[in-house]
């Protein structure tokens, strides 16, 4: 009897090793980067950056969705690795919607990059004269390094 304790507590001890180390296993490949391993560097985010700005956009007509296209000008020195662009959706001036778009890649200085936002929550057809829009670069995500 004594024996069949000792086994089962042996038993229990090294399931309690084995899931410990499957666990840290896998938290280990799920916080592995692939820029450099554990020690990667995480991108730096900037709040309204200023050098990357809207050259133009417009309401698409006819879309399921509220949809705008645009293009927007990295005028900075900065490499970008992403950014983030959101459009407020207006009826006569008061807010009834807010969407966003993420745009990723690598983002040089001095180029441009087409963005498109699809508000899900307003239709695209047949919108109100009294239907208006603002967009805003939110923010951007500098290249590690």
């Amino acid at each position: 009897m004594k024996q069949m304790f000792v086994s089962a507590v042996v038993s229990l001890i090294s399931g309690i090793c084995f899931a410990l180390g499957v666990a840290g296993v896998i938290f280990i490949a799920s916080n592995w980067e692939k820029d450099g391993g554990l020690m990667a560097e995480a991108p730096e985010y900037v709040r309204l950056p200023p050098e990357v700005r809207i050259l133009e956009h417009a309401h698409v007509p006819g879309t399921p969705s509220f949809t705008i296209r645009g293009v927007i000008e990295n005028t900075g020195a900065t490499e970008w690795a992403g950014a983030s662009i959101e459009a407020v959706i207006k009826a006569g001036g008061a807010q009834m919607n807010k969407c966003d778009t993420q745009i990723d890649g690598k983002f040089l200085p001095k180029s441009r990059r087409a963005f498109q936002i699809e508000c899900y929550g307003v239709a695209g057809s047949n919108v109100p004269e009294n239907i208006s829009y603002e967009l805003a670069v939110r923010y951007a995500r500098k290249r590690p390094g």
